[in-house]
C-alpha cells in the first residue's frame, strides 16, 4: 500500500518532496495550485522536481486546487475554470503525473434552488468531459474528491454515473462530515470497482478540521476494514494539515498497522 502526504502549496515544492521522503512516506500528491503551486511555478521547477521524485524513488498523483469551479452556470466563468483546469493537465503530464483529482465542489448558492442545482451538475458533467478528453492522449486519469457540503451523495453519484472513466476519489472526512459513519460506508460500497484514490484525515463531524488520525470521532478501523473488503490495494493520502510532523508520521504509523491486520 502506498501512504503519501499533501505537499503544501504555500511551501517550496522541493522541501516539501524532501519532507515527505523523511517522513517515511513513498508517495506524495503534489498540489497543483497556488501561491506556490501555481502551473507556471512547478513548471520553472520541472526538472528540479523530477530528479527529487527520482531520487527519493516517490510515486506520485496530482492535486488542484479545491475552488476551481467546474460546475459554473455562469458559462464564461466555467470556461475560465476549464483553461485553468487544462493548465493543471499541462502541468501534471509534464511531472509524470498519471492521476490527478478535481473537486465536487461550486461556488455560490445556486444549488439550493432546484432548478440550478441542475444546470451546476450538467456543468461538472460537460467540463469534466470535456478535460477527460483533453487528459486522454496524455495517458491522465482524472478523479472526482467529494466535498463536504453542498454537493450531496446524489449529486456527486450522478456526475459519477454520466461519465464512464472518471475515477472516484473518496475523501472519507469530508464522508464522514457530511453523514457520519454511514456515508463513508455508502461511497466504498457503492463506488467499490470505481475507487482510484482515498483521502484519510480526521474531523468531529462537524467541521474540516484534517486533524491526527485517531483525534476525532471517525472509526478508522472500520473504513480500512471496508476498503480492504472491497480489495482496494491503491494509495492513500494523509491530509493531515494539523500537530506538524509529529501528527502526520503517528497518523501514518496508525493506518499502517490498521491495513496490516487480518
Amino acid at each position: 500500500m502506498k501512504i503519501g502526504m499533501l505537499t503544501n502549496p504555500v511551501e517550496d515544492i522541493l522541501k516539501e518532496i524532501e519532507r515527505a521522503h523523511k517522513l517515511g512516506f513513498n508517495l506524495v500528491e503534489i498540489g497543483i495550485e497556488p501561491p506556490r503551486g501555481n502551473p507556471e511555478l512547478l513548471m520553472a521547477k520541472k526538472g528540479s522536481i523530477l530528479q527529487a521524485i527520482k531520487k527519493h524513488r516517490l510515486s506520485v498523483v496530482g492535486h488542484t486546487a479545491w475552488w476551481c469551479d467546474l460546475g459554473s452556470p455562469i458559462e464564461e466563468l466555467r470556461r475560465v475554470w476549464i483553461e485553468e483546469a487544462k493548465n493543471y493537465v499541462d502541468t501534471a503530464n509534464a511531472l509524470g503525473i498519471k492521476l490527478l483529482n478535481f473537486h465536487a465542489y461550486h461556488i455560490g448558492t445556486f444549488m439550493k434552488v432546484s432548478e440550478f442545482r441542475q444546470q451546476v451538475l450538467a456543468g461538472f458533467v460537460d467540463s469534466l468531459e470535456e478535460l477527460m478528453g483533453y487528459a486522454k492522449p496524455f495517458g491522465i486519469r482524472l478523479m472526482l474528491e467529494n466535498d463536504p457540503g453542498k454537493m450531496k451523495f446524489k449529486d456527486f453519484r450522478y456526475i459519477i454515473d454520466q461519465l464512464p472513466g472518471l475515477g472516484v476519489h473518496l475523501d472519507v472526512g469530508h464522508a464522514f462530515i457530511n453523514g457520519g459513519m454511514k456515508e463513508i460506508s455508502k461511497f466504498i460500497n457503492t463506488f467499490k470497482d470505481n475507487v482510484v484514490h482515498v483521502h484519510m484525515h480526521d474531523n468531529n463531524g462537524k467541521e474540516d478540521e484534517h486533524i491526527a488520525i485517531g483525534k476525532g470521532n471517525i472509526d478508522y478501523g472500520k473504513v480500512v476494514r471496508q476498503l480492504k473488503k472491497t480489495g482496494y490495494d491503491k494509495a492513500i493520502t494523509l491530509e493531515v494539515f494539523h500537530g506538524g510532523d509529529k501528527a502526520l508520521v503517528s497518523s501514518r504509523k496508525m493506518i499502517e498497522k490498521m491495513w496490516k491486520k487480518k
